[in-house]
Formats: structure tokens, sequence, C-alpha cells
């Protein structure tokens, strides 16, 4: 879901415009993980760390033990960080659980050969 004051409510966007909105939204988030990651990433671990950063926020991430352990060289250890990341108004909400396994398999995906 989008918001903004580029969307116009009640407008049926097309897929190509919904697409559009998406990329738009995810350019902070993708200039985060561009910054701040200094360790070699394949196009998966990228593709989940975006997802990761969109979802909880540049500041969290830029603080976090996930982004710690990826620019010390610990691919695995880091993409299992995702893991904790489960919480929302103290919670743990099953929604967040399948989003972060989502995010951690293609994490892992690339393994030795993607780094």
């Amino acid at each position: 879901m989008t918001t903004g004051r580029d969307i116009i409510i009640g407008k049926t966007y097309t897929d190509r415009e919904c697409d559009a909105l998406l990329r738009k939204d995810l350019q902070p988030a993708k200039r985060t993980v561009d910054r701040l990651v200094k360790a070699s990433r394949g196009e998966y671990q990228r593709a989940a760390l975006y997802s990761f950063v969109f979802n909880v926020g540049s500041d969290a991430f830029s603080k976090s033990t996930l982004l710690r352990k990826l620019n010390k060289g610990d691919h695995a250890g880091a993409c299992d960080e995702m893991r904790r990341w489960v919480y929302a108004g103290g919670m743990k909400w099953k929604g967040l659980q399948n989003r972060r396994e989502m995010e951690r398999s293609m994490c892992l995906a690339e393994g030795k050969d993607g780094l």
C-alpha cells in the first residue's frame, strides 16, 4: 500500500502505475542499503535488504546488529537477525514473522557464491 500527495482517492491504478509508485517508494530504502552496507552482496540479498529496510525504516537499520554483522562479513548471522524484527506494539505478529522468513530466505539464497 502506498500513500502520499501523488495518490488520487478513488482512482483505479494500472499495474504499470503501481509498479512506478512502488519503485519511487523504495528509493529511500535502496539509498540507505547502498550507502551503509559495505560488504558485497548479490541480487537476492539486496532485494531482501531493500524489503527489510522499507519495512523497519532507515534509522532502525542503521543502528542494527544486522548491519554490523553484514559489514563484518557474517552473512548468515546477519540474515538470521531478521528473525528478531517481528514485534509491533510490543507484540509478536505472525505477518511480520512470515515477512521476515521470506526476507531471510532471500538473504541466504545466494550463500557463499553470491558474496
